[in-house]
């Protein structure tokens, strides 16, 4: 070989290991990003799990009665009023976490939150708005016992944990 082709010869594999160099790290970057990116989501969708659990706990209807234990002084009407504004702000101010878990959790949360408003309207309707807000809490409750073996707020906290434990 000739003395003069060693320079290009070396020129050229220098640029070579530099190509694959560049073509090695950009790969490993856009491997990087992928498996954080899936992290960040599954952490996301964690957190959701986490907070509709503690949304549905919330608008149980036996611990939203316990929760308005504080407000004796209202009569019917305004204890109604109050349950069924507790449910619809919890669900309002979590409305974002269906983007992070499946149709089946949401459809489940929101159905609970129907049940539970329909629960608190026809107790409501049974009893004179005057009479009594812990009247009203009576009734629902007997209402939820009478219904205890389809229990809608245990089925969507079973179903939530079992979503999120498949993340896990």
């Amino acid at each position: 070989m000739n003395e003069s082709a060693w320079p290009i010869i070396i020129s050229v594999a220098a640029l070579i290991v530099a190509i694959m160099s560049f073509f090695i790290q950009k790969n490993q970057k856009k491997t990087s990003v992928t498996s954080n990116t899936g992290s960040t989501g599954t952490t996301l969708q964690l957190q959701a799990y986490e907070r509709l659990i503690i949304l549905t706990e919330r608008i149980s209807l036996t611990n939203l009665i316990r929760s308005s234990s504080q407000f004796t002084s209202f009569n019917a009407g305004e204890m109604q009023q109050f349950l069924l504004q507790s449910i619809n702000d919890e669900v309002a101010y979590n409305a974002s976490q269906q983007l992070y878990v499946s149709n089946e959790a949401w459809t489940a949360v929101r159905n609970l939150k129907e049940q539970n408003l329909s629960i608190i309207h026809q107790c409501a309707q049974s009893i004179l708005p005057d009479e009594s807000g812990n009247r009203l809490n009576k009734a629902i409750i007997e209402a939820q016992l009478q219904k205890q073996d389809t229990a809608l707020d245990e089925a969507v906290l079973q179903l939530l944990k079992s979503e999120a434990r498949k993340l896990l």
